[in-house]
């Protein structure tokens, strides 16, 4: 059983996750070889930042294919997301081969966990975790991505279950209750969709 937790920069993906399982796959976002670079240099460097995380992810997931649950702190339909950002169709073609042939040979998730946040929440939480790489993300970036991860997500909901939080008006991060009952909410979701 694999929970995949999709949304835009600091929507709460990985705090999500840990709530859901102690141990949960993580990104790793550090150990892509572009990720700096990208930062840097984001005309330069897309393409083979995308498609390491596509890699990323599809390994991660292979790799914890034996624990009886699975939660993902990132969705790799969301990798898709970043390759149409880009506005390059030839490597959003190339994405969507890779996806294709490397993601879609694994079963795929019993839901996506879609976070909908704002991007004016977004920008607030990237000022305080305060990564150095992520300064300059603007409000612009943030929106388009948001847009090009709905976009995404309403072709996978054609065959996965996906479960939409409003993460900047569901405080899990900080309230106690609140995230138990949004764990209980997921989890009941995901047992509801087996056979």
């Amino acid at each position: 059983m694999r929970i995949e937790i999709c949304g835009g920069i600091a929507s709460g993906k990985t705090t999500l996750a840990n709530l859901l399982q102690p141990m949960p796959v993580r990104e790793h976002f550090k150990d892509n070889p572009f990720w700096h670079a990208f930062y840097a240099d984001p005309a330069s460097w897309f393409e083979e930042k995308n498609i390491s995380f596509l890699i990323q992810h599809t390994a991660a997931i292979k790799g914890a294919a034996h624990q009886p649950l699975v939660v993902c702190d990132f969705a790799v339909v969301q990798d898709l997301a970043y390759a149409a950002l880009s506005g390059d169709s030839q490597h959003l073609q190339v994405m969507r081969v890779l996806f294709d042939h490397m993601y879609r040979k694994l079963r795929p998730p019993e839901l996506i966990v879609h976070l909908r946040c704002s991007a004016h929440v977004q920008r607030e939480r990237i000022a305080i975790r305060a990564r150095k790489e992520e300064s300059g993300i603007t409000l612009a970036y943030l929106s388009r991505l948001n847009e090009a991860i709905e976009a995404v997500l309403r072709d996978a909901a054609e065959c996965t279950d996906v479960l939409e939080i409003s993460s900047d008006r569901v405080d899990f991060a900080s309230d106690r209750a609140v995230a138990v009952a949004t764990a209980q909410q997921i989890l009941a979701r995901v047992k509801a969709s087996l056979p």
